[in-house]
């Protein structure tokens, strides 16, 4: 509804979807903002269709590994978690992202760098067991 509202300040249309992730980016941190707490994805549900066509217990490994991988994506810095989000989910271009979070180009490439990174050694401490009880 605040795009629809707003719509007369786009000026370009070829940047229309940045400019409306951006206004979803801003909603979701006043929301989060409001709530004052970071979202969880404790609450994903196995989906009703299997992952993929192998074995059901390979189908229950992928997603365990999808729940410690947005749970491991929930404990970085909020905007290597956007970044990331951005890149990985919604296969968003650099140019895209700088757009929708107001950053340089350069600070998107850092911020991916750097989440990648912790999101590795996150995974890698917890695989090799050790990681903080």
């Amino acid at each position: 509804m605040r795009a629809w509202k707003k719509r007369k300040s786009l000026k370009d249309l070829t940047s229309a979807r940045s400019w409306i992730l951006r206004i979803a980016v801003n909603l979701c941190r006043d929301h989060l903002r409001q709530k004052k707490r970071t979202p969880s994805h404790e609450t994903i549900s196995p989906s009703s269709e299997p992952l993929t066509d192998r074995h059901p217990a390979f189908n229950a490994e992928l997603q365990e590994e999808l729940k410690l991988t947005l749970r491991l994506l929930d404990e970085l810095p909020p905007r290597q978690k956007e970044v990331l989000y951005f890149s990985a989910c919604e296969g968003m271009s650099h140019e895209e992202i700088s757009t929708s979070l107001g950053l340089s180009p350069n600070a998107v490439k850092s911020h991916l760098h750097l989440g990648r990174k912790q999101l590795r050694e996150k995974m890698k401490t917890y695989y090799t067991g050790n990681q903080k009880e």
